[in-house]
């Protein structure tokens, strides 16, 4: 179980995350992958990560979430071989279903390689990125390990389809979130505060509990970072982002002599002649 790939991640991190599985295993994780090992593996990594590291140990933080988040990792639907594609900041592992595109470092996935494991993702319904955690699981159907997705922008997305195409084809990820195929009174919803524009793009379980994500629109382009908002509260979170719309519409801009006047004075400020003072400095210098 333990590789060198494994290895060589632990040995460029500064802590390692563990929570105790049960059984005499350990999940070990440095937050965007973890793998499930046993304990005598884990003391054999602790000593081969120290050894490649030579004056610091890495530090070892017990993470008890480790455990809620292999137990929310269904993985339903079995995924395919990947498309390998390398941007220049490290090859990925693309996955794809006949509505989007999914990616993974390769550098994790290289970890569950072998040992007659498979990869699954728990949801390919929905168009949120952060719903295609990629599960591995061993030949017996146990839980090998987890790798979060990496978020695709709209260009590298259209690119990939290039060479990686969709079966429905290429669409933006505005436009395929407000396809969404759900009876959720919100989500494909756009709201306006005033400053910004939200878009309830899933529903996403964090520790149990079900949130919104919410990612900001600015010229049709959907933020790869969202927010998370309780189900109870959307509407409270609602209410909030139409008064601070209203409030915003409230505020009258200067009067147009004031303004002018303003302009005139910037202008008067570009123009002026330097000050004696300045000018001698300058000769000066």
């Amino acid at each position: 179980m333990i590789n060198s790939n494994l290895t060589d991640v632990f040995a460029k991190e500064h802590t390692m995350l563990y929570a105790k599985a049960g059984k005499g295993a350990i999940y070990v994780s440095n937050g965007q992958f973890m793998q499930k090992i046993s304990q005598k593996d884990f003391g054999h990594l602790l000593a081969q990560v120290d050894r490649r590291r030579r004056k610091h140990k890495i530090e070892l933080v017990e993470k008890d979430a480790l455990i809620k988040i292999a137990d929310e990792a269904k993985g339903n639907f079995e995924v395919s071989k990947p498309y390998e594609w390398d941007k220049g900041n490290g090859a990925m592992c693309v996955f794809a279903d006949k509505i989007q595109h999914f990616a993974y470092s390769k550098k994790y996935l290289d970890i569950f390689d072998g040992n007659s494991n498979r990869m699954f993702v728990d949801d390919n319904s929905t168009y949120h990125f952060r719903g295609h955690s990629l599960v591995v699981k061993d030949g017996n159907g146990e839980l090998s390990g987890l790798v979060l997705p990496l978020a695709l922008t709209d260009e590298s997305r259209k690119e990939l389809n290039n060479v990686f195409p969709l079966e429905n084809g290429f669409k933006t990820t505005l436009e395929r979130i407000k396809e969404i195929p759900t009876n959720d009174p919100y989500i494909g919803k756009e709201f306006f505060d005033g400053r910004e524009t939200h878009i309830i793009s899933a529903i996403q379980k964090i520790n149990g509990v079900d949130m919104y994500v919410v990612p900001t629109v600015k010229n049709g382009e959907v933020s790869t970072h969202a927010s998370l908002i309780e189900v109870g509260n959307i509407e409270k979170e609602i209410k909030k982002w139409e008064k601070s719309r209203l409030d915003k519409g409230k505020q009258k801009p200067p009067p147009v002599a004031e303004q002018l006047a303003e302009a005139e004075k910037k202008v008067q400020r570009g123009t002026e002649p330097p000050s004696a003072d300045k000018k001698i400095k300058r000769e000066e210098r």
